[in-house]
C-alpha cells in the first residue's frame, strides 16, 4: 500500500475518483490489503475495482480487460458507458468492474 506520498496507492484511488474515472480498472496489489478486510474494503470504498496478493489473478483480470476491448462491439455498459462492447465483453465487464458497487438500476442495453 506504499509507506510514502509517492509509493502509496491511496492519493491515485483518490484521483482517479475525483475525476470520475469509472472505466479505468484500479487493482490494488497487496498482500497486506489482500490478507485484511478492512483495509480491503477501504481500497473498494477508494476506488479499487479488485484487491490481491495473486499473481495469477492479476495477470487473469488484466486479459479479461484486454480481451474485452480487441473486438469492437455495439453495446456500451449502462452503469460507466464504456462503449464498443462485444455482448460477451459486456457480459465479462459488468461484474469485474462493478461487482463491489452498490446495484444500479440501469436498463440492459442487450435485452
Amino acid at each position: 500500500l506504499g509507506t510514502t506520498e509517492e509509493t502509496s496507492c491511496w492519493p491515485l484511488l483518490a484521483q482517479l475518483r475525483r475525476r470520475s474515472h469509472r472505466q479505468i480498472f484500479p487493482i490494488v496489489y497487496s498482500h497486506t490489503a489482500a490478507e485484511d478486510v478492512r483495509c480491503r474494503l477501504r481500497c473498494f470504498d477508494a476506488g479499487a475495482k479488485m484487491v490481491t496478493r495473486s499473481g495469477g489473478a492479476l495477470r487473469l483480470a488484466l486479459s479479461k480487460v484486454a480481451a474485452a476491448l480487441q473486438a469492437p462491439g455495439p453495446y456500451a455498459c449502462p452503469a460507466c458507458g464504456l462503449a464498443g462492447l462485444t455482448e460477451e465483453a459486456l457480459r465479462e465487464h459488468v461484474p469485474l468492474y462493478h461487482g463491489a458497487e452498490p446495484n444500479a438500476q440501469v436498463p440492459c442495453p442487450i435485452c
